[in-house]
């Protein structure tokens, strides 16, 4: 197995924007697996962090080595190919040779095709995503059993009545680290502004920034605070609005 020459790891927020996409497509995965999950015990150590399986000689570049997606601790790595047939029967094979009762999962989430299977107490999947020359695949783990209520994780983040909080991931990089809290909720983006413009002074912070993208679909707010600074993407998505948190130090 080669890293890739020529590429930058992504930076922390690229992370955090492909670990939303990827794990919303566990989600999908999960419900494919209930037996599997069902029968598996917690485990007795952090089985997360083992290597990602990978093809012989594949391309392979680390996106996030550790990350820890709503309390459990999660990895991301990319594959480009130009054999996507030979990829996805490397990955058929070995989870029928590794996975839990041969149990695999294979769905279609917003057009991208996702395998998946639980290996050694944990979820691994694998999306695959055409592009115009060569391929790429998305091969991530993280701990079903782990997994804590976003909610809860988040307590200390301001929203409005009614709001749910999606996801809360937190990444290390070299230079810092980041914790990414994503929610929705029905307000208008006017009004998650206001209310936690007001709310993010009340607590010590300092607006830094405050930028109107498009008016009354999106905005965005920048608060710093002592070496720390949180970035709040207000954004309308159809008949919600989606804020994206970034708290970076």
């Amino acid at each position: 197995m080669s890293r890739m020459q020529g590429r930058e790891r992504p930076t922390g927020q690229a992370a955090v924007r492909v670990a939303f996409a990827l794990a919303v497509a566990c989600g999908a995965a999960v419900c494919g697996l209930g037996p599997a999950l069902a029968q598996s015990a917690a485990p007795k150590r952090d089985a997360s962090l083992a290597a990602l399986p990978m093809p012989i000689g594949a391309k392979v570049e680390i996106i996030a080595p550790y990350m820890r997606f709503n309390d459990s601790p999660m990895q991301i790595s990319r594959i480009e190919t130009d054999d996507l047939a030979a990829v996805e029967k490397f990955y058929r094979d070995y989870f029928a040779a590794k996975g839990e009762d041969g149990v695999v999962s294979d769905v279609t989430h917003e057009g991208r095709r996702l395998l998946s299977a639980i290996v050694d107490k944990r979820l691994i999947t694998v999306e695959m995503l055409p592009e115009r020359s060569g391929h790429s695949v998305l091969v991530s783990s993280l701990m079903p059993m782990r997994l804590q209520a976003p909610e809860k994780l988040a307590k200390d983040m301001p929203r409005l009545p009614g709001t749910v909080v999606l996801q809360v991931l937190e990444s290390v990089e070299a230079v810092g680290s980041n914790v990414t809290t994503s929610m929705r909720n029905s307000y208008s983006v006017e009004t998650n502004a206001y209310y936690l413009r007001a709310q993010m002074l009340l607590r010590g912070w300092r607006r830094v920034r405050d930028d109107t993208i498009d008016a009354g679909k999106q905005r965005q707010i920048v608060f710093g605070k002592a070496g720390r600074q949180m970035l709040m993407d207000i954004q309308r998505i159809d008949d919600a609005t989606l804020i994206v948190a970034n708290d970076t130090n």
